[in-house]
């Protein structure tokens, strides 16, 4: 005789039983907490994360994308890309409360057969988000979840556990045109009140294509700046006269006008610290200020560089948080390299800013 423990649990008015009972009747389908609202510490990256409820919502609306474009969501065994390593895949997610009153995002999944359920019934979860996934049509999928890795060590920590679903359940779903222009103006970006579908999709991917741009553009302009400084340091100009003596006092007023300007570009919002640090290094250092004085072509040049980059970053919007870097991938895994042989288990979460800190 087989137990509907459900019923069970309802009958002693008790909380849900959770049964992931593994009978031949059992369905392969079930449903896992995958990430809540909070701030998470990422150890390996030594870092904080903030997901928002709009982030649960993108989520959802790139995940549905996907799937009309029918490209299906893995679920493989730790984080890695291996078809061999898959133990199966998402249906669907959805937005809810857990049992301790947060705001959640929860995965129906399908396991690829009863064995795998049952050998994975005691694993957590994790997400992987890259800025943005690309299918073989060109179209753009702005932080989709491209894989639920099974895991021990997820960074969110305390996930609520498996639940099996009937097969013939129905998803759980809202509707998708007004779940996208909730995420549209959780974003400040204004939609209009009869806005249809497929405007809030373009809309919302022009918003994280237009976030890649800004920390794109802002690399490209100071690895330009750094470059034509390096040529103007390498190539003085010999038939100019050589620069004249300067007071220290003259120096340093330079220098500080500079920081001060660079620091009230940061304060504005204009730059992120990053980038005023790099600024810093290019204009506001002791050989810097000191060619700026000279009275060759090349020192006038730098001046009027210096002036125009003050100017055109007085009009910059720093469009994403933190520290201009630039959208990261999102991994909830704490596990370290070295943890076990597996390879590709985990990947650096934060790979723009480590590229911009290489740099």
């Amino acid at each position: 005789m087989l137990v509907n423990f459900k019923k069970l649990a309802f009958a002693l008015n008790a909380k849900d039983v959770n049964a992931f009972s593994f009978s031949s009747e059992d369905s392969l389908i079930a449903e896992k907490q995958v990430i809540y609202v909070g701030s998470f510490y990422q150890e390996v990256e030594d870092e904080w994360f903030d997901v928002q409820e709009s982030d649960l919502d993108n989520f959802i609306v790139q995940h549905d994308r996907m799937l009309s474009n029918g490209i299906e969501v893995p679920m493989p065994e730790e984080h890695n890309f291996m078809p061999s390593d898959r133990r199966g895949k998402v249906l669907s997610y959805y937005k809810g409360l857990d049992d301790k009153g947060r705001v959640s995002l929860f995965a129906r999944v399908e396991f690829k057969d009863a064995q795998t359920k049952r050998d994975f019934k005691d694993s957590q979860v994790s997400l992987y988000s890259p800025p943005v996934f690309v299918d073989g049509q060109k179209n753009s999928y702005p932080r989709a979840i491209t894989h639920l890795a099974l895991t021990d060590y997820p960074v969110v920590p305390d996930l609520g556990t498996w639940k099996t679903i009937a097969a013939s359940a129905k998803p759980k779903t809202k509707d998708k045109p007004m779940l996208m222009k909730q995420l549209a103006v959780a974003l400040s970006l204004q939609p209009a009140d009869d806005a249809t579908e497929e405007s809030l999709v373009e809309m919302i991917t022009a918003h994280f294509s237009a976030m890649n741009k800004t920390a794109e553009d802002n690399k490209t302009l100071v690895a330009s700046l750094s470059a034509e400084i390096e040529t103007l340091k390498a190539n003085p100009n010999p038939a100019n006269p050589p620069a004249p003596e300067v007071s220290p006092a003259m120096l340093s007023m330079m220098k500080e006008n500079r920081t001060m300007k660079l620091s009230t570009l940061t304060e504005a919002g204009r730059i992120s610290p990053v980038v005023k640090t790099a600024l810093e290094d290019l204009f506001a250092s002791d050989s810097a200020v000191t060619m700026a004085f000279s009275n060759t072509p090349a020192a006038k040049s730098s001046v009027a560089t210096f002036d125009k980059v003050i100017d055109a970053l007085s009009k910059n919007e720093i469009t994403s948080s933190g520290e201009g870097t630039g959208p990261q991938t999102l991994k909830f895994s704490s596990q370290k390299e070295g943890d076990n042989s597996s390879s590709n288990v985990l990947t650096r979460m934060a790979e723009n800013k480590a590229e911009a800190q290489a740099n």
